[in-house]
């Protein structure tokens, strides 16, 4: 026997550390108004139980968003209860566990409106952050706003050539930030009960909305430019002319097609981008039927790849969850919906992949202002859901990627 089989661990090479740490970062409103945040204690471990505050500012308890950075960091949408304004919270680079979050930055409020309907969060084509908000007043407004594109401006640097002592003046196109951080409110001229957004292949963002008859309607982003300002090419009705709809959601699968489920009671429809980044879509295909009309609907991504749908269905006193997942590589193969487990029927539900691409499921009981998660075990069997506490009046779930300082 050799000495490296009898002590392997002196002749093996060191375990290569991750770049980042990614952890799911939950941001909650507490009781008073107040915004408050707990977080994995390791990646794909346990929560804290101790919601630390975030900010001392009152917030509206309906309305906050999560989401992070093209560069990995937190970022948090929240209404200020006492300005009737818009506020984006978003995570320092280097900042302490006293000083984490930068002060909040003020967005105001699309023209007219003191309440909002909903806010959808994604990063458009430059990875910058796009808001989309409905407004709650007769209107009906959509409106929108993101973060200004980069410029490209001309720098002067110095340079030494090889063999020289002398450095010669070059002027260089160099990216840079814009001035003006916030484009304005946009209206985007629709009237939406409800709203979905995904990616594109090429990047641009799509939105799925319903008007106020459950009608669904889509739109595409129109340029592919990342410098260019962001347009749009216009809302196409996707009904098939008979279809009408209390919720729809999109995403992506493994390849990046986009899929669109329709609600419709106790159905739920299926459609999907014929080819990967074009624009056309197939029909509506009927996925799936419930004994009882679903009340929530709800997708991620399984570990192995292919798309992973949650139903919920029931009433106000219990309510069944109900899984299935999309067989990878494949376009409409899918296991077959099953109950995965109960929950109170006033429940509010989110999903979040762990750093080891196990979903995650959080539930939230109004009634009793408690959160409480379960995670996969495997594609179709989840943990029994454990405790993470409150009491809280809302929440939002995301991932904090930490570059490793090692």
């Amino acid at each position: 026997m050799s000495i490296e089989e009898i002590i392997p661990e002196f002749f093996s090479p060191p375990e290569e550390q991750p770049s980042a740490y990614f952890r799911i970062f939950i941001a909650a409103i507490n009781r008073d108004g107040n915004l408050a945040y707990t977080e994995q204690m390791a990646q794909d471990g346990k929560f804290s139980k101790e919601f630390k505050p975030l900010t001392n500012l009152a917030y509206d308890h309906e309305t906050l968003s999560a989401f992070t950075t093209a560069n990995g960091d937190v970022a948090l949408l929240a209404k200020q209860a006492d300005k009737d304004s818009l506020v984006y919270v978003s995570e320092k680079r280097n900042g302490t566990s006293t000083d984490r979050f930068f002060a909040p930055y003020d967005l105001g409020m699309p023209p007219d409106a003191t309440a909002l309907r909903y806010t959808e969060v994604i990063h458009g084509l430059n990875g910058k952050v796009n808001i989309f908000a409905g407004n709650t007043s007769d209107d009906g407004q959509l409106w929108w706003k993101y973060q200004n594109p980069n410029v490209i401006k001309e720098e002067i640097q110095y340079v030494t050539p090889p063999g020289s002592n002398e450095p010669i003046e070059v002027h260089a196109q160099v990216e840079a930030q814009p001035d003006v951080p916030w484009s304005a409110w946009h209206p985007i001229s629709a009237y939406m009960e409800m709203l979905s957004s995904a990616n594109n292949a090429d990047g641009r963002i799509i939105l799925a909305g319903l008007d106020s008859e459950g009608i669904p309607y889509l739109n595409f982003q129109s340029s592919q430019d990342p410098f260019a300002e962001e347009s749009w090419l216009g809302w196409q009705d996707i009904s098939g002319g008979n279809l009408s709809l209390s919720d729809i959601k999109i995403a992506n699968d493994t390849d990046g097609r986009v899929y669109l489920f329709g609600v419709a009671g106790k159905s739920v429809y299926l459609k999907h981008q014929m080819q990967l980044g074009q624009d056309q879509f197939t029909p509506w295909m009927h996925f799936s039927r419930f004994d009882k009309s679903v009340s929530q609907l709800l997708l991620g991504m399984t570990a192995d790849g292919g798309i992973y749908f949650l139903a919920k269905t029931g009433d106000q006193k219990r309510s069944l969850l109900y899984g299935c997942h999309q067989i990878p590589g494949e376009l409409n193969l899918w296991t077959q919906p099953a109950v995965i487990e109960t929950c109170g029927g006033d429940s509010i539900l989110a999903m979040h992949p762990n750093a080891n691409s196990k979903l995650s499921l959080f539930a939230f009981s109004p009634r009793d202002q408690q959160l409480s998660y379960s995670t996969q075990a495997s594609p179709g069997f989840w943990e029994v859901f454990s405790s993470i506490g409150g009491p809280v009046t809302n929440f939002a779930v995301t991932a904090d990627i930490t570059p490793n300082s090692e």
